[in-house]
């Protein structure tokens, strides 16, 4: 086993609900964006916005990551599925391995206009627009 451990994993963020009818859209200029960097080197990044659809909440996002060798996606991945939304400190959605990975070449636009995957979640709108993405680890172990 190898060890790595996320440095700023403390991913809170604000993101304001929107309307939506698509369930793939491009990423937008102006969704919510969150980077990690990895001990020993690499990054993770994903961009993210919480948009009602239908009178639930629905949680849209697309990732990249860059470095740590061959081990890179399996701790990308692993961080999506420790990871939740929350909603005003509570998890509206758990387990974020829906969230379309994409290739680094995509850091150059801050993953800008790249396809989006989505999930509707069983919450309803509250009124609320204090979203966080929150790992629940800050150490990440993958098998070799």
């Amino acid at each position: 086993m190898k060890f790595l451990y996320a440095l700023g994993l403390a991913l809170a963020l604000a993101a304001s609900p929107a309307t939506a009818q698509d369930a793939e859209i491009p990423v937008g200029k102006t969704w919510e964006g969150v980077g990690v960097s990895w001990t020993g080197g690499g990054r993770f990044f994903v961009r993210w916005t919480v948009m009602e659809q239908g009178g639930k909440l629905k949680v849209c996002g697309a990732a990249t990551g860059t470095g740590t060798g061959r081990y890179g996606m399996k701790f990308n991945r692993e961080l999506l599925r420790v990871s939740e939304v929350q909603r005003d400190g509570k998890a509206i959605l758990r387990d974020l391995r829906f969230i379309n990975l994409v290739s680094s070449k995509n850091l150059i636009n801050d993953l800008a206009g790249v396809p989006a995957t989505c999930k509707v979640t069983s919450a309803a709108p509250n009124g609320s627009s204090n979203y966080a993405i929150i790992s629940k680890t800050s150490k990440i172990r993958v098998q070799k």
